[in-house]
């Protein structure tokens, strides 16, 4: 079950952070060239949201070097990093830079949510962290949709939050937050309630996974 858990994690965090290859051949063009950490943050967001997440890494970092305690930069650097990372060092890295950007008096929604995907992509002693930085939409910002990539939001988060609490293997608890979305009608003392998408499952975690996995597919940006 341990295996089915972090398989489903990393699908979940693949949907909900889906778009991590250009869509465009060349870089976009602005008619200026960026000399302040604005500038630079400014033309960092204009890669991301063409989904050129290497140049977009490259202007944030041009930014915090000019000025290392610019937090905007430092979240552009995040989600530019959550974007690219391929392995445990990648999303190590893209915590750092949201952590850094709190630090910085950065905190908005936007933060908060990039520091959960990457905290949930960490696993380990992160998914508790997860978690919590992903239910704090429930009751601050229902409403969540990042400007930068508007198909990730709210619903996003509760999957996260699900997802956290299933890699961690409290089944009930996931459920609890994935209801927040969506009804399942799955009840753990009910055998024949385990069903999603028409399907049967031999065990009330199998069918908390399965819900799961299809709200991420449903809703995940």
């Amino acid at each position: 079950m341990k295996f089915r858990i972090s398989h489903l994690l990393m699908l979940v965090l693949l949907l909900v952070l889906a778009g991590c290859s250009s869509s465009n051949d060349d870089p976009p063009t602005t008619p200026t060239v960026p000399d302040t950490p604005s500038e630079f943050t400014a033309r960092g967001w204009t890669y991301f949201e063409s989904d050129h997440f290497t140049e977009g890494q490259a202007d944030f970092d041009a930014a915090l070097a000019l000025d290392p305690s610019y937090g905007e930069a430092s979240a552009g650097k995040g989600w530019c990093l959550l974007k690219l990372a391929v392995d445990a060092s990648g999303y190590d890295a893209a915590a750092a830079a949201f952590v850094a950007a709190v630090a910085a008096g950065e905190e908005e929604s936007y933060v908060i949510a990039g520091h959960a995907a990457a905290r949930l992509a960490q696993g380990g002693t992160n998914l508790a962290l997860a978690d919590t930085l992903a239910l704090w939409f429930v009751g601050h910002d229902p409403s969540f949709v990042f400007s930068h990539q508007p198909s990730i939001n709210g619903a996003d988060m509760l999957v996260i939050s699900a997802s956290a609490q299933a890699a961690l293997g409290n089944l009930d608890v996931a459920l609890e937050r994935a209801e927040l979305l969506e009804a399942s009608g799955i009840d753990s003392d009910i055998p024949s309630t385990w069903m999603v998408g028409g399907t049967s499952y031999n065990s009330f975690n199998a069918a908390v996974l399965a819900f799961i996995f299809q709200l991420s597919e449903q809703y995940s940006g």
